[in-house]
Order: C-alpha cells, then sequence, then structure tokens
C-alpha cells in the first residue's frame, strides 16, 4: 500500500507538470468570449456628474474625475488592440451617447474622452444601462463588453437609478465590468435649497432669505461660514453654524430691498473638497407691492361679522405703527352680488372671491386667462353661492377652474385638523406654537368633492371629520384655492381666531408667487417666461452661467408669448432680455441628492444586482490583468507547478518515513 501510495503520488507529479507546460484556462461567466484574433466592441460607460468633482483625502489636487479619466484612458489605449471599436456613454442625468456608433479610430476617442467635462447634473446608472444597452443592441460584433467608470454612488443605483432589469439584460449581450474610482463614504457639506421664507418679497419691507445647509459626513461641521450674496455682491454681515453629521441647519438673512425687480440671491458657504454644491441659487422677483382684488358678494355695513368682504380686507390691509415697516400687500375691495364687479383683474396679483353667488361668460374667460398667466385665485363660499352655476360654468365647461365640485351644504360641527396642514402654505401652522388652528370651530360649510384623477388638484387642509376644507388646482402658470366655508363670522368663528390674519397671508404670498416658480428650478428641468404678446416679435437672448449669449424664438401658444430654457445644463443664473420690453432672471440648481457621496461597494451593488454576468475591478486592482482574465479566463500553470512542486516534497517526506520503516 505505502508503495501505491508513492506510486500515485509521482504520477500525479508528472501528470501536474505536463498539465502546467499545456498551460490550461479557467473561463468564467455565460457571456461570450473571443479568440485571440476576435475583435471587440467595448462600450465605456462615463460617470461625468457633479459628485465626480470630489477630492478624496490624501490625493492632492486630483478628483475622482482624474481618476476616472486615467482609468478610461488606460482602457482605451492599452486595453483594445488595432480593429476593436469604442462607444463613449456619458453617463449624467439624462445620460447621452459621445460616441454611438462604434469607432475604430481608438486615438480619436480617446482625445474626445480627454475633453469631456463634469456637468452639474446628478447620476441615474438605471438610465445609463437603458442607453448602453441600445447601443449594444445594435452593435454587429460577436465580442462585446460594457465598462461603467464612476465613483458607484448610492444615490445612482437606489431610488430612480435601480433598475436590474437593463443591467441584467445588458450582461446577456455583453462581459459587463464595474470600475469604481472612490472606495467608501466621502464627508460632505452642501447648501440644500435657498428660498425666500413668505414666497413674496416687496420694496422696503424686510424679506427673510432662508437656506438649509445639509451636513452628509460622520463628524460635526463646526464653526461653517455661510455668507449672502444679490447681484453677485456680498450682503449683511455673514453668520457661523455647526451642523450635525447626518443633520441640516437652516440659515436665515433679513435683507431690504430698496427697488422692485428680479434679484440673484446666492447663498455660499466656505468651499470643501467638493465645491460645486457649496452654493445654492434663487431668484427673487421683488416687488413694489402685492395687488389683490377682494370681490365682496355679500355686503352687510350694518353687521360687519356676517360682511363677506369686512374680514378679509382688515386682514390684509393690518394697520402699520409708527415707524413701522410699509405695508406689503394692497387690497382693493369692491362690492358684486355677481361677476367681478367691472375690475380689470389684469391690474391684480392676487382675486379673492367671498360669496360671489356667480359669474358670468366675460368674467369666467377673464378669469380663466389671468389664472393661467400666473395669476391666483382664492374662493371663498357662502349662503349666496349657486353650487348649481358654479359647477356648470366653472367645473363643468373648458376651460373648468374649480378644483372640486360643490355639493350641498353640511351642518355637522367640525374643526381643521392640525395633522393635515402638510401643503407648503400652510405646513407653518402645522405645529405652530404661537397659534392653534385646531381651534376655528366651523358650523358649515359645502361638501367638496376634489376632481378624480387630476394630479393638478390637491387637498390643502381637511375638517376633522376629514371633509376637505381647502382644495387647491393648479392651471397654466397659476394657482386656484377654494374654501369650503366663508370669510365672516356667519359660519364659523375662524376670522376670530390668531389664525387667520397668518393665514390669509400666507394663502396670498403662495398664490402671488405665481410665475416666480418657474423662474428657480433644477439642471435638466425646463423653465418657462411669460412675456407680452407684444413683444413675440422682438429679439430675445438669454445669457447663461459662463457668459455665453445666445438668441431664442419666443413660442406663441394658448398661454400667449412664453420664452422658454429647454433642459439648462448649467446650475447659476440665466439672464433673459427682450430688446425694449422683458428683463428676467433664472436660477438653476444642481440636483442636491448628488451632495449624498455614500458609495456602493462590490457585496451592496451585488444585493441590487442579485445574477451572474458582471465583474468588479477594485481601484487598486490591474485593470488590463482584469480585462485580460474576463476575455481569456484564468491561467492555471502556475497553480498546476505549486500543486507539482507539494507533491513532490510530500512524496519525499513519505519515501524517507516509509524507508526507515522497511
Amino acid at each position: 500500500i505505502e508503495q501505491l501510495l508513492l506510486l500515485i503520488i509521482r504520477c500525479l507529479v508528472i501528470l501536474l507538470v505536463v498539465l502546467a507546460v499545456c498551460r490550461p484556462i479557467v473561463r468564467f461567466g455565460n457571456a461570450k468570449v473571443f479568440n485571440q484574433r476576435g475583435q471587440v466592441h467595448a462600450i465605456v460607460i462615463l460617470d461625468n456628474s457633479y459628485s465626480m468633482g470630489f477630492r478624496p483625502p490624501g490625493a492632492g489636487t486630483d478628483r475622482v474625475w482624474d481618476r476616472a479619466l486615467k482609468r478610461t484612458l488606460e482602457l482605451v489605449n492599452k486595453g483594445l488592440k488595432q480593429g476593436d471599436s469604442v462607444s463613449v456613454v456619458l453617463a449624467s442625468d439624462p445620460p447621452r451617447a459621445l460616441i454611438r456608433k462604434p469607432s475604430l479610430d481608438l486615438k480619436n476617442a480617446a482625445a474626445l474622452i480627454q475633453r469631456v467635462t463634469l456637468t452639474d447634473a446628478g447620476t441615474n446608472f438605471g438610465k445609463a444601462a437603458r442607453l448602453a444597452l441600445e447601443i449594444t443592441g445594435e452593435s454587429s460584433f460577436v465580442n462585446r463588453e460594457v465598462y461603467l467608470v464612476s465613483d458607484s454612488q448610492a444615490g445612482g443605483w437606489e431610488g430612480k437609478g435601480h433598475d436590474p432589469t437593463a443591467w441584467e439584460s445588458l450582461s446577456k449581450l455583453a462581459r459587463v465590468m464595474m470600475l469604481p474610482t472612490r472606495d467608501g463614504d466621502a464627508p460632505n457639506v452642501a447648501v440644500e435649497w435657498v428660498q425666500t421664507a413668505r414666497g413674496i418679497a416687496t420694496v422696503r419691507s424686510a424679506a427673510r432669505i432662508q437656506a438649509r445647509v445639509v451636513n452628509r459626513g460622520k463628524q460635526v461641521a463646526r464653526n461653517l461660514l455661510v455668507t449672502l450674496e444679490i447681484d453677485g455682491e456680498a450682503q449683511g454681515s455673514a453668520q457661523r453654524v455647526d451642523v450635525e453629521p447626518g443633520q441640516g441647519t437652516l440659515v436665515t438673512f433679513n435683507h431690504i430691498f430698496d427697488k422692485p425687480g428680479v434679484r440673484a440671491c446666492t447663498v455660499k458657504i466656505a468651499d470643501d473638497r467638493l465645491p460645486a454644491d457649496d452654493r445654492g441659487y434663487l431668484a427673487v422677483r421683488v416687488r413694489q407691492n402685492v395687488r389683490i382684488l377682494v370681490v365682496n358678494g355679500k355686503p352687510n355695513p350694518g353687521n360687519p361679522q356676517k360682511d363677506a368682504g369686512f374680514f378679509l380686507q382688515l386682514a390684509l390691509s393690518p394697520p402699520v405703527s409708527p415707524g413701522g415697516e410699509p405695508a406689503a400687500l394692497e387690497p382693493r375691495l369692491v362690492t358684486a352680488s355677481s361677476g367681478l364687479g367691472g375690475a380689470n383683474v389684469r391690474d391684480y396679483d392676487v382675486v379673492a372671491l367671498s360669496d360671489v353667488a356667480s359669474l358670468g361668460e366675460g368674467d369666467r374667460r377673464l378669469l380663466a386667462e389671468f389664472v393661467q398667466n400666473g395669476g391666483g385665485l382664492i374662493l371663498f363660499l357662502g349662503s349666496r353661492v349657486n353650487a348649481g352655476l358654479y359647477n356648470r360654468d366653472l367645473l363643468d365647461t373648458n376651460p373648468s377652474l374649480l378644483p372640486a365640485r360643490i355639493g350641498g351644504q353640511q351642518s355637522e360641527k367640525a374643526n381643521l385638523d392640525p395633522a393635515t396642514l402638510d401643503h407648503p402654505a400652510l405646513q407653518r401652522f402645522r405645529s405652530a406654537q404661537d397659534v392653534d388652528v385646531a381651534t376655528a370651530q366651523f358650523n358649515r360649510y359645502y361638501r367638496l368633492t376634489p376632481k378624480e384623477g387630476e394630479k393638478s388638484v390637491r387637498v390643502m387642509a381637511r375638517f376633522t371629520n376629514g371633509q376637505p376644507a381647502l382644495v387647491e388646482r393648479s392651471f397654466g402658470l397659476g394657482k386656484v384655492v377654494m374654501v369650503a366655508s366663508t370669510a365672516d363670522l356667519e359660519w364659523n368663528d375662524l376670522p376670530a381666531r390668531p389664525f387667520f390674519l397668518p393665514m390669509i397671508h400666507q394663502m396670498v404670498a403662495y398664490l402671488a408667487s405665481g410665475t416666480d416658480g418657474t423662474r428657480n428650478g433644477v439642471v435638466g428641468e425646463t423653465l418657462v417666461k411669460p412675456i407680452p404678446l407684444g413683444e413675440a416679435s422682438r429679439k430675445s437672448f438669454v445669457s447663461t452661467p459662463g457668459g455665453n449669449r445666445t438668441q431664442v424664438r419666443p413660442l406663441v401658444d394658448e398661454r400667449g408669448a412664453v420664452v422658454t430654457l429647454e433642459n439648462p445644463r448649467t446650475a447659476g443664473f440665466y439672464r433673459l432680455a427682450v430688446e425694449g420690453g422683458t428683463q428676467d432672471v433664472f436660477a438653476v440648481n444642481r440636483d442636491a441628492a448628488e451632495s449624498d457621496l455614500r458609495a456602493l461597494g462590490e457585496a451592496a451593488l451585488r444585493r441590487l444586482l442579485p445574477f451572474q454576468g458582471w465583474s468588479w475591478v477594485g481601484l487598486n486592482e490591474d485593470l488590463l490583468g482584469a480585462v485580460n482574465r474576463s476575455r481569456q479566463g484564468v491561467e492555471l500553470w502556475r497553480h498546476l507547478l505549486f500543486a507539482a512542486l507539494g507533491l513532490m516534497v510530500l512524496e519525499t517526506m513519505l519515501a524517507q518515513l516509509f524507508g526507515r520503516r522497511s
């Protein structure tokens, strides 16, 4: 038995040496592999979102983007040979093909890649996979490879970017390799958003400009300097804040504008390792005042408590103390049992109808045009309202203005439910300590049935019995809000509560914002600016944040004349100038989600993409070696020689042991 055992070991040594000389290869994956002369079509997905501008600690001035370019160029220049072809997809959202048709000119492709710059857009790896899948499906090459060069940011894989089906389909057509350019999470502090506290700003009244600063890292950001610039000039005193890990803090600047117009406001923090998200932009329209038309449908001078317009006018024009700020609101009260009382709504920012019985055809069309062009309309119902006419003339006809169908009157007592106040215009009162919205009691109100299937309709607040109290509808560039009860004390005691005045002011500010909301957007989001119809034939120009000036053509449609800023790709301020006419400013911000620099490692990514057919090449791994192994498999000759050497040592030891015993 001992001699047979030695014979088997010696035979195995000879067999392993022979196999090592044959240099066998083990292949992995189910993708097609090519022989030594096969041609390759490589599709490179290159992440050029703004998170790639992060400078890792210890990397000097090098960014993650510089690593990505280095890996991509190494792949194109050394990983591909003459006869191979390359396509390139830029993965910032929305992705686009830099080179779609397979290019055999690898030198020119490398030059194009070197000229690629970072965008201000976010990441969506699912969309990038879909585009790569289209290109792969069009390819006539037998051997296809897909390389994703990115920081493997978690936000690009999760949520909207989570599309495992696309990646699985891609892995069935090509070998897929993930080439990360950053390991682990990274510290980052960013300006998440900038806005005005009340939604509107007026001349000589203190405007509150708020910004939210978030800390995406794991350490406290201490003594962080936050500054405000208006039209490029520093304003007021800078503030220093501490931001806890994973938290955000609100920074408020009070500023008084000295003249009307559209102003460009920038909130900045000190530059960190990702400077792109260290500033936020806001375009604010500063008004001389906010003009409000109040139409009183049931005047009662002898009993103001039952006067439909008395409390509205009082709330909109509160007394100003000597030396106090000038009134920002300028209401005008007109009396009309039906219609608009002959007033021209085009002269106002907001129209409030209080217990107006009905509207004629001309008034209805005038209001529809007013709201469509960005005006705000608020409807308070009451005993004089003809529900049937409202439903017929304002809901069932085209254009339809009402957000809900007006049903019968309800006499069940109810209060406003604070838990339902999640609308931006009313959220401030949801957990307010200074006012209690639940104290207002409603003795009578209309049953409102919001229009079903309308994405533009939203219930702003409900009564404690679940019935809608306020319903909103977006219409064109403006908004319509319907209140189920009255603006006087006849059906409720709301006007006598402390909540009434700030609520009316918040509602007016929200409705008056009108087209202001279209001045502020994010990268890739279309912005629209209505202009007077008479300016449609004039030359219009838009200046980009980089200073480039291009001519745009206003579009005339059912909204009138509008200038559209299509798919802006750079964050900052865009300035519109119509010859001899409109001057305006747009603010475009980066997608705040991209500032979250959490990165997914191989194990986490395999949980999101739980299928075979893709491989991971770490940041410190040999890229070309990994590519060759992917194409040819793993050579076993070294392992076989080591195994033969081990058996030779074992044979020697056993031979000595058996010899001494015999």
